[in-house]
């Protein structure tokens, strides 16, 4: 398929990872914010392929390539007029996540998608990860019985982050950011609906990074009286052996499954104690979505999912800013 890079801003990895694949003739580099510089992304596909083109702007590319695929990573407020270009050409979309920055333009990207034959959905590729995947896998076998609590963390190195993270506008917030990965993995190990939403958020100590938030908490309602929360903070210490710390609790009437330091444990009567669990490979996010276009498969996230977490986190990021409770 004819793929079409546009930005750079975002998660492109999870496309030029897989230049190699059979399925993946990237066809053009553009930037898809102004001022936004492409040149690492070009130089990386170029190197491959001479003959990839280079254009000023994602509305060139679409044009002059009709790509069959768009991998939209630019800034995040442009993500969701990007998206709604393509997806108005009939170009399917791959999109960094939040969909939109702004309830109104996610609003417009859902009219663009529902009107449109091409298919779209976000860059949530950590569902891929063996430890998310599989512990997806034992609580939709039954192995905690019926979820009832649920506690998702996202904390980052902040280091020094682009000049764009440092405006509400251009950046959306950190919940949105961050947070909405934790906000997809509840939205995916439960049958539960989101019901309403209370969120704080925090600039403090950010290094001189504007409106960026540094730490956050999110607490969801949803259906049954589930209930869950969200942490996100960009306080991991430069000198943590990783950039980023995952972590997911999911309780169940049955027992209880972790995701702590890319493992997964399980406490049930099944077994004395706490048992690591051994994982399952889950793939990719791009090639799964390519497979689904092809009509081999379905994809691993979905684009009402995809559409659903950016509302939520959206939605939180709001409640956050005006200190109260809000409907879902």
């Amino acid at each position: 398929m004819d793929v079409a890079l546009i930005g750079s801003s975002g998660h492109t990895g999870y496309v030029t990872n897989e230049m190699d694949h059979p399925a993946v003739d990237i066809v053009g580099v553009a930037p898809g914010s102004a001022g936004e510089d492409v040149s690492d992304l070009y130089g990386q596909v170029s190197d491959r392929d001479a003959s990839v083109a280079l254009y000023e702007s994602a509305g060139e590319l679409l044009e002059e390539e009709q790509p069959d695929v768009s991998a939209i990573s630019c800034q995040f407020a442009d993500l969701a007029p990007v998206s709604e270009q393509a997806l108005e050409m009939g170009v399917d979309v791959f999109t960094e996540k939040p969909l939109a920055t702004t309830l109104t333009d996610l609003e417009r990207l859902r009219d663009a998608y529902e009107e449109s034959d091409a298919e779209l959905v976000g860059m949530f590729g950590i569902r891929y990860d063996p430890w998310f995947y599989t512990a997806h896998r034992r609580i939709e076998e039954g192995a905690i019985g019926d979820v009832r609590l649920l506690y998702g963390q996202k904390s980052y190195r902040l280091g020094s982050r682009p000049e764009f993270y440092r405006s509400r506008e251009t950046y959306g917030g950190t919940i949105p950011w961050v947070g909405i990965h934790a906000i997809d993995w509840i939205n995916w190990v439960t049958d539960a609906e989101f019901e309403s939403v209370h969120a704080q958020h925090s600039r403090r100590q950010n290094r001189d990074h504007g409106d960026l938030e540094t730490s956050g908490v999110v607490t969801l309602e949803l259906s049954d009286e589930v209930l869950a929360t969200v942490s996100v903070d960009y306080y991991r210490p430069d000198t943590a052996p990783t950039h980023g710390d995952d972590q997911l609790r999911v309780v169940g009437t049955d027992g209880v499954i972790v995701v702590r330091d890319e493992e997964l444990y399980l406490i049930n009567d099944g077994h004395e104690g706490e048992r690591r669990l051994q994982q399952q490979d889950g793939g990719s996010i791009f090639p799964d979505f390519l497979s689904m276009l092809a009509g081999e498969s379905d994809c691993l996230i979905t684009a009402e999912e995809s559409f659903r977490a950016t509302e939520v986190s959206l939605k939180a990021r709001d409640a956050a800013d005006k200190r109260r409770t809000l409907e879902l």
